[in-house]
């Protein structure tokens, strides 16, 4: 449980050779089996399909998802309406991006849903220049394939079941990252990868260890704003802080001018003894 929020926090394991899409309908079982009554979703793209979108109808749950450029209505959307895209009246800002994006409403599996076709103007500009790059020297790939082609670039669509105003929609998608953020500290910094674990008792250990791991890290990190360093380095410092273990007692030794400054920076202090 967050308790600064007071939001619950739930995750599930699947195997490996389970694919991604087949797994939405158990999680909202199993978010409504502990009491979590989920009312909205932020979906990526690999969940995108029929069922998921009619479940998640059916249970009266609001969704914003990105669409597969593989699926037929987003190569529809695109060719209806990219060439127009590039207007000012699409244009947005998001953070340090300019994006256009252009809402349209459109039949999402027999109920009205709503398409925001964007396109990113510094990713298409990365990415046109990449793809010449690959491809300027090949006389094989002729002048209108290499049109067709950045002409795509930078293109992207999320589909939600509601109505939201296009300056809002890349900031409500956008908050998925901060559970990638949650898995990047938790591989990086947390040892959740690679597994070492013979067993399945063992990966849900490991996994909660590591996400609770993670937590800390987090918290001491937003603690640690404002100083000079970060989790790792405070900790790198703070190891060095020795103390003698006696038969009652542990008395602490004297801490160096950095470990004082992280102890004066998140308003702690160091006791001298403890007793037991």
């Amino acid at each position: 449980m967050d308790k600064s929020s007071g939001l619950p926090i739930y995750f599930r394991y699947a195997a490996g050779n389970i694919v991604d899409v087949s797994t939405l309908e158990t999680t909202i079982a199993e978010l409504r089996t502990y009491g979590i009554d989920m009312q909205c979703a932020i979906i990526d793209a690999g969940y995108y399909s029929g069922k998921n979108v009619k479940a998640m109808q059916d249970k009266e749950i609001s969704f914003v998802m990105r669409m597969a450029p593989n699926r037929r209505l987003y190569k529809e959307l695109i060719v209806q309406h990219a060439s127009e895209l590039e207007d000012a009246k699409y244009l947005v800002k998001y953070r340090e991006r300019f994006v256009y994006i252009k809402q349209v409403e459109i039949d999402l599996f027999g109920r009205i849903g709503y398409a925001y076709i964007a396109e990113d103007i510094d990713r298409k500009h990365d990415e046109i220049k990449k793809y010449i790059s690959a491809t300027i020297d090949d006389d094989d790939i002729g002048y209108d394939e290499m049109n067709a082609t950045m002409d795509s670039k930078g293109l992207f669509i999320l589909v939600s079941s509601d109505k939201i105003e296009t300056s809002d929609i890349l900031p409500l998608y956008y908050t998925r990252q901060a559970i990638e953020q949650v898995f990047d500290i938790g591989k990086n910094n947390a040892d959740l990868l690679p597994l070492r674990v013979h067993s399945i008792d063992s990966f849900r250990g490991h996994l909660l260890l590591s996400f609770m791991v993670s937590a800390i890290y987090i918290i001491v990190n937003n603690m640690l704003k404002g100083s000079e360093v970060c989790t790792m380095g405070a900790y790198r410092i703070l190891r060095n802080l020795k103390c003698k273990v006696y038969d009652d007692q542990i008395i602490i030794q004297e801490a160096n001018k950095k470990m004082n400054d992280i102890a004066k920076h998140v308003k702690l202090s160091f006791p001298k003894v403890i007793h037991f």
